[in-house]
């Protein structure tokens, strides 16, 4: 799931108008909600609490007779209203721009939604003509868009076509690091608590988020970062393992059981739990992404033991 707002929020809504009656210097009275009306009517009672004074009243009358005598007289131009007014219109000013500001921070300063897939692949053409190809269960956002800078962020996994353009830069972002681009076709995954990416064509820069110490790949070598700081070059990556997922298929060359099953789990939504003593064994074989109970039936096989079903989207494995 994502945690971005959907358009028809009415958090999110109450900004927009909020954001549309200040574009147009309309009142915010001519909003017709709760919260607008609350505001209102405390700012309303804030004002009637002032107390002004009879000296004060007797000054704000003579700066009024003294700005409208004949135009032969100079006059000089004072405030009309107390100290006391002025502080709670400087008091008002300020809260109506503290909300303008948390709104935008909390509402309107989100990622957008680019591409969202559900149980089948789905690719999406950027405005740049870059193609993005996402995994079941993958999320695509756009941080920024601009003639110099594109940046996403990626939840699951993705295979990335990205146009060349020298004058731009892209980047795709995951929880645990970064990859930067001119130009190229490589892939992205962030489930299973580690990001790992392979790099088909041209050339990539990955930025792991704890270290920040550039990693730069050529094609045919791939990276993997965990969530332990670990990060682990491989210099002749097997295209096949990154790739496997679009022809329906989970190609798997001595790779760690809880790995196998990590890509099980973003494939098919659900959770897999392994006893520990297995988690770690090297595995080699394939499996077909097309039906998940004959997925889990010939890993069964596999692993000498059976999965037996805990909850609509869960699972876990015992040993014979």
């Amino acid at each position: 799931m994502t945690d971005q707002l959907p358009h028809n929020d009415p958090n999110l809504q109450l900004a927009r108008q909020m954001g549309n009656q200040r574009a147009d210097n309309s009142p915010l009275s001519d909003i017709d909600d709760p919260l607008i009306d609350q505001l209102l009517t405390y700012k309303k009672q804030k004002i009637s609490d002032i107390t002004i004074d009879t000296d004060d009243k007797k000054q704000v009358w003579d700066r009024i007779a003294s700005a409208t005598q004949s135009k032969s007289q100079s006059a000089k131009v004072t405030p009309l209203f107390s100290a006391k007014a002025i502080r709670w219109a400087s008091a008002a000013i300020l809260l109506i721009g503290a909300i303008f500001s948390f709104v935008y921070l909390n509402y309107l300063n989100q990622p957008q939604i680019i591409a969202q897939s559900q149980s089948a692949i789905q690719t999406v053409t950027l405005s740049d003509g870059s193609s993005v190809t996402l995994r079941p269960h993958s999320t695509l956002l756009e941080i920024e868009k601009s003639a110099t800078s594109h940046q996403y962020r990626l939840k699951g996994e993705a295979i990335f076509d990205v146009t060349s353009e020298p004058d731009r830069t892209f980047q795709v972002e995951t929880a645990l690091g970064k990859v930067t681009v001119l130009g190229t076709r490589f892939s992205v995954s962030s489930w299973g608590e580690q990001m790992q990416v392979f790099l088909d064509e041209g050339s990539i820069e990955i930025i792991p988020a704890q270290t920040q110490k550039p990693i730069v790949l050529s094609p045919g070598q791939s990276v993997s970062i965990n969530s332990n700081k670990q990060v682990t070059v491989f210099k002749e990556a097997n295209p096949n393992e990154y790739f496997d997922w679009i022809d329906g298929e989970l190609i798997f060359e001595n790779k760690a059981a809880k790995d196998i099953t990590a890509e099980l789990e973003q494939q098919f939504n659900i959770t897999i739990t392994l006893p520990k003593s297995i988690a770690d064994d090297s595995l080699s074989g394939q499996l077909s992404l097309n039906n998940l109970e004959l997925a889990l039936q010939d890993l069964e096989l596999v692993l000498n033991g059976t999965f037996s079903k805990t909850g609509d989207q869960s699972y876990i494995f015992e040993a014979n």
